[in-house]
């Protein structure tokens, strides 16, 4: 029941944050009186509205998973496929690689100078891309090492097959939330960004992870 629960909770927040994105305000204004995380009497900041938003779709998920167990409606995995271990330790590694790029991003989104060159820029685009490859397929190997998986070394494969597909399709998917939103430089547009690239790298670790089961059966 916990673990159906939290599973809605995540895809609640996801929703609430892109909802939030694609909408500008999610539907609300949010105030608190005497006081907010930007001064006082003052609407909440713009980094703190996707929080909010994240929040309240988190918890009306729950809500939503734990209503459906208790009517009988059971949604799972067996914990032995590992699937979502694989997602996770994949979506780590490629963070790591990422972090350069995601500097940049950050600065960018921020208003700041990054102080990098413009020559430099592809190169560090390109460094990033493979260490994050890399480091997503380092990832996913330790982890299944670690658990003495006997599929470690074919989930490996997969996934290393399986990744740049999927590193495209994110690009994509972040390209297109970016251009949905007018590739304005606000915080809804780069938590929206983040949000599909996430959901697509996860996805593709988990279809990865899947497909080395698949093929075993």
């Amino acid at each position: 029941m916990i673990k159906q629960g939290s599973g809605f909770a995540l895809l609640g927040a996801v929703i609430a944050v892109l909802g939030y994105s694609a909408t500008g305000t999610a539907g609300y204004s949010a105030y608190v009186s005497g006081g907010s995380f930007y001064g006082p009497d003052t609407t909440l900041g713009p980094w703190v509205q996707p929080i909010v938003a994240a929040s309240t779709g988190a918890v009306v998920g729950l809500l939503a998973g734990l209503v459906l167990h208790l009517c009988g409606f059971r949604f799972g995995v067996d914990p032995s496929r590992q699937v979502g271990l694989v997602a996770v330790a994949g979506l780590i590694g490629v963070t790591l690689g990422m972090t350069p790029v995601l500097f940049l991003v950050g600065t960018s989104f921020s208003g700041l100078s990054s102080g990098v060159s413009t020559e430099y820029l592809l190169p560090i685009y390109a460094g990033t891309g493979v260490l994050a490859y890399v480091l997503g397929v380092a990832s996913v190997r330790l982890l299944l090492k670690l658990l003495n998986d006997p599929l470690s070394s074919r989930t490996t494969k997969v996934v290393a097959a399986f990744l740049p597909i999927g590193g495209v399709l994110a690009t994509l998917a972040g390209m297109g939330t970016a251009w949905i939103l007018g590739f304005s430089t606000t915080a809804s547009t780069f938590v929206a960004v983040i949000v599909a690239v996430v959901c697509v790298l996860v996805a593709t670790f988990a279809l990865a992870r899947a497909q080395a089961l698949r093929t075993t059966g």
